[in-house]
């Protein structure tokens, strides 16, 4: 059997400063463990270490959205339809490939409101070029 101990209300919670980061390196193209020392009390941070994560997903950050967002919105397939529409990203992973690993993919969907996506947009961001794109199924 395990007791749950509560701590007591006089404990105070220090954070560890050691840190473990994940990023996706597009020049990579793979993920990057990152270890840190960050004593954010007196204001010291040190990398420690990088480890490349092939197996590592990380998930898009809003630099990579909005990059995606900017490529899919100039390709000519949609470019005259999604100027003032709303748009938003999530990276995919096709790892089928037999020769490595797939490219950093982010489908980007353009809206109007907050449910109905109108386009949408494949882009491979680690070699800056949109794979599919155009209206969005049941438009």
């Amino acid at each position: 059997m395990i007791d749950q101990l509560e701590p007591e209300k006089t404990d105070k919670f220090i954070p560890s400063p050691y840190v473990d980061v994940t990023f996706f390196s597009h020049t990579f193209n793979m993920a990057v463990l990152v270890h840190v020392y960050a004593d954010l009390f007196i204001g010291q941070i040190q990398i420690l270490a990088t480890e490349p994560r092939p197996d590592l997903h990380p998930p898009e950050g809003r630099d990579e959205i909005a990059a995606a967002a900017q490529l899919a919105a100039r390709d000519p397939r949609i470019s005259d339809f999604v100027q003032g529409l709303a748009a938003d990203g999530i990276a995919f992973f096709d790892d089928s490939d037999p020769l490595g690993p797939s490219t950093r993919l982010i489908y980007v969907s353009f809206t109007k409101g907050e449910d109905q996506t109108l386009y949408f947009a494949v882009v491979d961001l680690t070699n800056q070029v949109v794979l599919d794109a155009g209206r969005a199924a049941g438009q």
